[in-house]
């Protein structure tokens, strides 16, 4: 079990990692509606990920890691937690603007995205994928024994 745990992690890892990139190449100012719809499914994507990642996470965290006690000693593991969370900070507010888009195209509410806005969110978009990179980099400092 714990290897499908650990293969669940890495996967929403991936998972996590594709959903970012699409978002990426599909964010634009002048969006059509499937653009906009493809967004919304992309987010949809982003946001399972991360939970799959939480619950995966914290699976190996309490049950099936080194144990509690390893990992919460751990500087370096507390700035993974904290990384990790600015990544679902991020998503929630990417995803809540990226669903009032959809609602506002579906609705025939057509209007132009804010190109500020559009901008705000490639930043948002760049943080994340920088920290989603740099986190699976802080797993292995923790995993080999840095910072105990």
């Amino acid at each position: 079990m714990a290897t499908f745990i650990i293969y669940l992690h890495f996967l929403s890892i991936m998972l996590l990692m594709g959903a970012l990139i699409s978002n990426y190449f599909l964010l634009k100012t002048r969006q059509s509606e499937d653009q906009i719809r493809m967004l919304a499914y992309s987010a949809v994507i982003h946001l399972v990920s991360l939970v799959l990642l939480l619950i995966t996470g914290l699976l190996r965290w309490f049950v099936y890691g080194k144990g509690a006690i390893y990992y919460s000693k751990n500087p370096v593991f507390h700035t993974k937690l904290t990384l990790y969370s600015v990544v679902l900070v991020l998503a929630i507010i990417q995803s809540v603007k990226l669903f009032k888009w959809y609602k506002h195209r579906k609705e025939n509410r057509v209007q132009e995205e804010n190109p500020v806005a559009v901008k705000r969110m490639f930043f948002f978009l760049r943080l994340e994928i920088l920290l989603v990179i740099i986190i699976p980099v802080l797993a292995v400092i923790v995993m080999r024994g840095t910072g105990v």
